[in-house]
């Protein structure tokens, strides 16, 4: 009989300097997902941007996001705190910024 896999347990892939913070990949699964924490720094922000392939959801830990995204062809902006989640689908264009020192998973 085949012994199954074993589960991991406190695995850091990487660790990545930013500029608008600290991006850590917890866990990477070529082809399947990859499990990330982000630190943002208050009053930094990504670029606009959209994923071809990758549908992405986070949980904000702690601090306070303002999310930009386009709808009808303009720019959109909302608040996300800590406890709220948020989801790009493929293909949605978006911007995070830190209005705090924000912790996303």
């Amino acid at each position: 009989m085949k012994e199954s896999p074993l589960p991991r347990f406190n695995h850091v892939e990487e660790t990545l300097q930013r500029q608008w913070g600290q991006e850590f990949l917890l866990e990477v699964s070529t082809g399947y997902y990859t499990f990330k924490k982000l630190v943002m720094l208050k009053g930094t922000k990504g670029g606009l941007q959209y994923h071809r392939k990758k549908d992405e959801t986070a949980f904000v830990v702690s601090g306070k996001l303002l999310v930009r995204y386009v709808h009808n062809s303009e720019i959109k902006e909302r608040f996300v705190e800590e406890g709220e989640t948020l989801r790009f689908p493929c293909g949605c264009i978006h911007q995070e910024e830190a209005v705090e020192d924000t912790v996303i998973i």
